[in-house]
């Protein structure tokens, strides 16, 4: 009996009544984050100037490599509108690309924010640290983002060792 149905499993994954799936593995590592996330350099976050939270000529590299200057930013309502403590601080804006498009969920491992959709400016903002963030602790800042594609989930890593915070006056 137990032959019997060894084969009539086998015949059925075989002629593909029964999916046999080994995408469990967990999403795949994307060798090139540029494929799917860019750093924001430029226009509005609501009520905020992006040149407000990060200077210009920020980039990401395809090993997810972050390089950039972050600002010190206060009263960034739009942030978190409920949780005053989380309105300053430094910050990282993201915009997806590629084949992420509005809607596309997609989850911060590690964060207990659960999935997320990406809204219609395809951006994301990560809050990396309060004001007195040091830069030894921003450098040690990764970020690993599933995102949700139609076939499959990707994972976009990023690693903030090329960050530096801004000078202040």
């Amino acid at each position: 009996m137990k032959k019997i149905l060894i084969a009539l499993l086998t015949m059925m994954v075989v002629f593909g009544f029964v999916a046999c799936d080994d995408s469990d593995n967990g999403p795949k590592v994307v060798a090139d984050a540029t494929e799917y996330v860019e750093v924001l350099t430029t226009g509005t976050l609501g009520s905020m100037n992006v040149s407000d939270l990060i200077e210009t000529g920020a980039t990401i590299a395809a090993d997810g490599k972050v390089t950039a200057v972050l600002k010190s930013a206060t009263g960034f309502s739009d942030f978190n509108d409920t949780e005053v403590d989380e309105q300053s601080g430094f910050y990282l804006p993201i915009k997806f690309k590629g084949e992420v498009a509005e809607g596309t969920a997609f989850t911060v491992v590690g964060s207990d924010k659960g999935e997320m959709k990406v809204d219609s400016d395809l951006t994301h903002v990560f809050r990396v640290g309060g004001i007195d963030l040091e830069e030894a602790a921003l450098q040690a800042t990764t970020y690993d983002i599933d995102i949700q594609l139609k076939d499959e989930i990707v994972r976009v890593h990023l690693d903030l060792s090329g960050c530096t915070i801004a000078k202040t006056e």
